[in-house]
């Protein structure tokens, strides 16, 4: 006996000529790179079924702004070499990602989950965390908002569980999403807080040794 398994197929729209990314690395030393990361999207990425409900909300938001910003980076040299520079952290952690997925990739749909929480919280911890580092009410956060967005994250688990053992598409997309989110949020204001602390403790011994 043969048993056959039929995925709901998810479609996305892609623009040519839209992706800032592409755009920003043209012809540039990190064009392969971007290649190479196309290439695990299209193979790894949309391989899975949470990877491509994933990526359709993705999409759907990238390419609603994305043109826009890539028409104005052909226009600009000095705005497209600013963006490279910017890319090229993301490129590193998009690597990373897909390394994990393949550490994991006999398992599929839990490799393509395990890479996505890579990303996103990299992500957030390289291009928010720093920055909010620098934000007062970040500085503060207490430990019991952290643990409630821990146990956030953990219970948005389960939707994503479901809608792998059930194949509900639209379940899926609402779950993903919603998890990278908050995992790039968290990522974000633990990476500041803990960024904080030891600045703060050497801040405070500098000063001790002046008087």
């Amino acid at each position: 006996q043969t048993s056959t398994k039929i995925y709901d197929m998810v479609e996305y729209p892609v623009k040519k000529g839209g992706c800032l990314i592409a755009t920003a690395t043209f012809g540039s030393e990190l064009s392969p790179e971007v290649n190479f990361l196309r290439s695990f999207r299209d193979r790894e990425v949309l391989s899975t079924f949470a990877g491509r409900c994933f990526m359709e909300v993705f999409n759907h938001f990238y390419y609603s702004w994305s043109p826009n910003v890539a028409y104005f980076i052909r226009k600009n040299a000095i705005v497209k070499a600013a963006f490279k520079i910017l890319l090229y952290p993301l490129i590193m952690i998009l690597h990373l990602s897909s390394f994990t997925y393949h550490c994991f990739s006999q398992f599929p749909e839990a490799a393509i989950f395990t890479a996505g929480y890579v990303a996103s919280s990299l992500i957030g911890s390289v291009y928010l965390g720093l920055p909010l580092s620098q934000i007062r009410r970040f500085r503060r956060m207490k430990h019991r908002i952290l643990k409630a967005w821990i146990y956030l994250l953990l219970l948005l688990l389960i939707p994503i569980i479901l809608a792998e053992t059930t194949h509900s598409i639209q379940l899926m997309k609402a779950a993903t999403a919603t998890f990278i989110l908050l995992n790039i949020g968290f990522s974000s204001a633990l990476t500041g807080t803990l960024i904080t602390k030891p600045a703060s403790i050497l801040t405070q011994t500098i000063k001790k040794h002046r008087n």
